[in-house]
């Protein structure tokens, strides 16, 4: 409460910090002090110590659900507001170490490899996400990127030209596979 009336009545956000931390030190899962520090911390774009919110968040978190959410709001922290890649790969990681079939974190991850020419793990990330999609439109774009992959940046032809024949199975006339298979073979 006091916190509050330093924060709402006297504006003095520097202060009430201080006491929301203090209440923390006592009460560590004080969700109405997490609250309201991030609240303070996102208007203020206190990036790093907002970060510290949501690494408690998801310590304390009760439900798988709840942990997953505070999680993607860590990674896209890391990604869009601190550009550390590194940090934002390695929580996408942890979401799927929770949640291995996770698509969004899947998708972002395969994002972040492109945007920095991480290849090896990219097609991992391909094939993972060709496990998980049913839908046949989007198994053949997969199947042709991951074609497209290990032929011009991983250099396995021969896996190339497999990939690019089980595009075909899917889509007889898939101009990229076709084209393709006329050049490599």
């Amino acid at each position: 409460k006091v916190a509050r009336s330093y924060e709402d009545r006297l504006g003095n956000t520097d202060k009430a910090v201080e006491l929301y931390k203090r209440a923390l030190s006592i009460e560590p899962d004080d969700l109405a002090a997490l609250t309201s520090l991030e609240a303070i911390f996102t208007r203020d774009e206190k990036f790093p110590d907002l970060l510290d919110v949501y690494r408690r968040r998801v310590d304390i978190a009760n439900e798988a659900d709840e942990r997953l959410a505070f999680l993607f709001r860590i990674a896209a922290l890391h990604e869009e507001m601190l550009n550390n890649q590194d940090e934002a790969i390695a929580t996408y990681i942890e979401i799927l170490g929770q949640a291995p079939d996770d698509m969004k974190a899947l998708r972002a991850l395969d994002r972040l490899y492109v945007a920095r020419g991480a290849w090896r793990d990219l097609g991992d990330n391909i094939s993972r996400q060709l496990t998980l999609v049913e839908n046949p439109g989007e198994q053949v774009t997969l199947l042709v990127r991951l074609a497209q992959l290990r032929e011009t940046h991983l250099g396995e032809t021969e896996a190339a030209v497999e990939t690019y024949r089980q595009v075909l199975e899917l889509e007889d006339q898939n101009r990229d596979a076709v084209v393709a298979l006329e050049r490599l073979i």
